[in-house]
């Protein structure tokens, strides 16, 4: 994640606090299993520990944590050459260490999903038309997707009744592509919490032969502000870009995991119906407005004959769902227990 820090700094240096009940920034990292990252561009640095990253500007009086808490109320300054922590934002620190320790052996938990099931009402998605049994029927990508939607709450609600299983739309009508990102980014966390952000939808093309399904996640190099400036207390440019960069980069952390774990749950309920295209990433609306882990599916073409009358089965639907629930459920437990101790 560092590699683009000018200068590095880490731990096998073993010095003495010299300036009376005040510590140097290294040996306070060396008691918290920290390692100091110093970004000579910016001016700023990190304290970055296993469960958290703390961004610290020398002079500014506290450090802040990549959940956006603002912890302590005493600034990290230069002394004789060395960079020295007051003793009170110290402990500060490790105070919240061991808070977030004893709340939740891995600090943090997925607290709600947003299952966002596309188009609807006015807007019908993608449409293909297909004949059964000397018959033509439609399938139309807003039903498919709302079908699958539904299915998959009943199976996180009864998987989580702890978290919050929310929908962008229940029936046939149309949210817009704001209001569905604004639903999901009014949601409100405690700390240490997340949610996670899942769009679903079905593909379309002019080549009927075109088929299989899809996840994408948004492109790394896309660069946006998922911290809200406010909630740093500071004016200062420099700490703000900071702890906007290491919050955005766990984000895209987050999407690629949650859209490789989704992809691998489908493989596995529906790889053998319909190829898996893998996952993808592109900019789309909804991905780079939701300030959360989020992703998109597409889960098969209606164009496609095959796949368009999979689309209109209920059991294949169950399938589809089947595969995103074994997908998020295994995200969610990485998700809260890879840090334990």
């Amino acid at each position: 994640m560092w590699k683009k820090c000018a200068l590095f700094f880490f731990l096998f240096i073993s010095t003495a606090s010299l300036f009376g009940d005040d510590s140097d920034i290294f040996s306070f990292a060396k008691s918290i299993s920290a390692k100091v990252v110093w970004d000579s561009r910016t001016g700023s640095g990190q304290l970055s520990t296993a469960r958290y990253v703390y961004t610290f500007i020398p002079g500014i009086p506290w450090v802040v944590s990549d959940r956006g808490d603002k912890i302590g109320d005493s600034a990290i300054y230069f002394k004789d050459g060395m960079v020295m922590i007051p003793d009170s934002l110290a402990k500060a620190i490790s105070s919240y260490q061991r808070a977030s320790v004893k709340k939740d052996d891995s600090g943090h938990r997925v607290a709600a999903i947003f299952l966002d099931p596309g188009h609807g009402g006015k807007d019908p998605g993608a449409i293909g038309t297909h004949k059964r049994n000397g018959r033509t029927f439609k399938v139309m990508e807003k039903s498919a997707v709302l079908e699958v939607g539904k299915r998959l709450r009943t199976q996180l609600s009864t998987a989580y009744p702890d978290k919050k299983i929310l929908m962008s739309r229940t029936g046939d009508t149309y949210p817009t592509l704001d209001e569905r990102v604004k639903m999901a980014n009014r949601v409100k966390l405690g700390p240490n919490e997340t949610i996670l952000f899942v769009s679903i939808h079905a593909n379309a093309s002019l080549n009927a032969r075109a088929n299989g399904f899809e996840v994408w996640y948004l492109p790394q190099e896309y660069r946006r502000t998922v911290v809200d400036s406010s909630s740093i207390g500071s004016k200062n440019k420099n700490l703000f870009s900071a702890v906007n960069t290491i919050a955005e980069e766990e984000l895209s952390m987050e999407s690629e995991l949650l859209a490789k774990s989704v992809m691998n749950g489908m493989n596995e309920k529906i790889g053998k119906d319909i190829p898996c295209r893998g996952i993808k990433q592109e900019s789309w609306f909804v991905v780079r407005n939701a300030k959360m882990p989020s992703i998109l599916i597409e889960i098969g073409f209606v164009t496609n004959p095959k796949e368009g009358d999979l689309l209109s089965n209920a059991a294949y639907l169950q399938k589809i769902s089947d595969g995103i629930y074994n997908g998020i459920k295994d995200f969610v437990y990485t998700f809260e227990h890879s840090e334990k101790k």
